[in-house]
């Protein structure tokens, strides 16, 4: 899996993602994991399966509706996206786990807006969470979240994004990808800019 944190306000949505990934044959890559649109303010991060972005991308950039009508269509999407994975691809149904997070400019609130979709078991629904203040994943509780005395800004996902990766690492070094480098989308309305906030350090170093 990856780290994929959002915390929005009314005028500014943050978007954090690392770029490790873990191929089926343990190597490691760099992948981008952030698609935007400007027309809409919006901006998408993603976690989980590469093959659901890469399938889900070209919607989400070429979008042309609403930045409402979009967060309302994604649960579908991803639906859509899973069969191809399984079709197309053999992908097995329980390797679909995947994060989405979807950040924009709502006309219906009149601000920004923060939606989150998880699909943690093919056997279950896509859960979709409306107009949230915040996500983070991987996620371990709100006491170790309330333990780094984080503010939601971007200072603070940098805080919290190091921490996520210290922690997977301790508990789960073999089978989770998260490393690399930290990109952070700032997106408000009419505007998104995307900066490399830092490097992780290297695997078998303190993050």
């Amino acid at each position: 899996m990856s780290i994929l944190n959002a915390f929005v306000t009314p005028e500014l949505a943050l978007i954090g993602v690392d770029t490790e990934a873990m191929l089926p044959s343990g190597d490691l890559q760099q992948v981008c994991k952030i698609v935007v649109n400007p027309v809409l303010s919006a901006v998408v991060g993603f976690r989980g399966l590469d093959l659901m972005q890469m399938a889900s991308a070209p919607v989400f950039s070429g979008w042309k509706g609403t930045f409402d009508a979009l967060a309302e269509y994604v649960p579908e999407l991803m639906r859509l996206c899973e069969e191809h994975c399984i079709t197309a691809h053999g992908q097995p149904k329980e390797q679909l786990i995947t994060n989405f997070a979807l950040a924009g400019f709502s006309e219906s609130s009149g601000c920004m807006v923060l939606h989150a979709y998880e699909r943690t078991k093919h056997t279950q629904p896509i859960e979709h969470h409306r107009s949230i203040p915040q996500f983070y994943a991987p996620y371990w509780g709100d006491d170790h979240l309330k333990s780094l005395g984080i503010c939601a800004d971007r200072k603070g996902m940098e805080v919290l994004a190091r921490e996520q990766c210290r922690k997977a690492r301790e508990e789960r070094p073999t089978d989770f990808a998260c490393g690399g480098r930290f990109f952070i989308a700032e997106a408000r309305r009419d505007s998104i800019r995307i900066e490399h906030a830092f490097e992780f350090p290297p695997h078998g170093k303190d993050c």
